[in-house]
């Protein structure tokens, strides 16, 4: 008698001999391997897959690689995969900020570009923009605020998202401030994108019951208001949601 078991196919993941090749002894086969996750991480579509297999550990040492070809290419990569939130999260938790940082002082611009482009990134939420703040992020970034070249916008961006989160609760203040209601509103709504900036939104305005009453008002901070609690509470559901799965 013959027996069958059914199987269920499990997907294999695009990237994972890349990612194992960045462990490689050989500096051509690690090259060439995060060559390749840098350009498919140029793909929205490509960046979970990225990071499900692993990449964001493997990729971060690279960035002290004593070969400046190896390490633009590792800020290249996440650079390209910054954009998303668990990158992002990834990148901090596997100590990229200060060698992101570091690399502020490169001889290469292309380095500069791409770890400029990276810290950018991860400044638009609080936490991490503070991260960046305390591994002396800001005199480098300021010095590199020189014209109208892209990487001096990036600089100045990360700058201002710093200033941002240190005066995140005085942001959150000024909404009771009649004539400065507007542009802190505006300011919060921008911010509140990442999920992590509207849950630390919520903390700094001590629950939602002052959007809640902004809702409520006149236009255009109505608006403005709704906005940041349609994100505030998708950061909170998405939250529940996630400690509920790991429970």
């Amino acid at each position: 008698m013959n027996v069958y078991f059914k199987t269920s196919a499990v997907p294999i993941n695009r990237y994972a001999q890349s990612v194992q090749d960045l462990n490689s002894s050989d500096l051509s086969v690690v090259k060439n391997a995060i060559l390749r996750l840098a350009d498919e991480a140029a793909e929205p579509k490509n960046r979970d897959e990225i990071i499900q297999a692993g990449a964001i550990p493997g990729i971060v040492p690279l960035l002290e690689s004593g070969d400046v070809e190896t390490a633009c290419f590792a800020a290249g990569a996440l650079s390209n995969l910054s954009p998303t939130p668990e990158a992002r999260q990834q990148m901090v938790e596997n100590g990229a900020v200060p060698r992101l940082v570091a690399l502020l002082g490169s001889t290469d611009r292309d380095t500069v570009w791409y770890a400029c482009a990276a810290l950018r990134n991860l400044a638009t939420t609080p936490e991490h923009a503070l991260a960046i703040e305390k591994a002396g992020g800001i005199p480098k970034l300021r010095s590199l605020i020189t014209g109208k070249e892209e990487v001096s916008q990036f600089a100045e961006g990360t700058v201002f998202n710093i200033y941002i989160a240190q005066r995140l609760p005085a942001l959150v203040n000024l909404l009771t401030i009649g004539p400065d209601t507007y542009y802190a509103a505006f300011a919060l709504l921008n911010l509140s994108k990442d999920p992590k900036s509207a849950m630390a939104i919520a903390a700094a305005a001590g629950g939602l019951s002052l959007f809640e009453t902004l809702s409520q008002g006149a236009e255009p901070v109505r608006g403005y208001a709704k906005g940041i609690l349609l994100r505030i509470r998708a950061a909170q559901q998405a939250s529940t949601v996630g400690s509920n799965s790991q429970s």
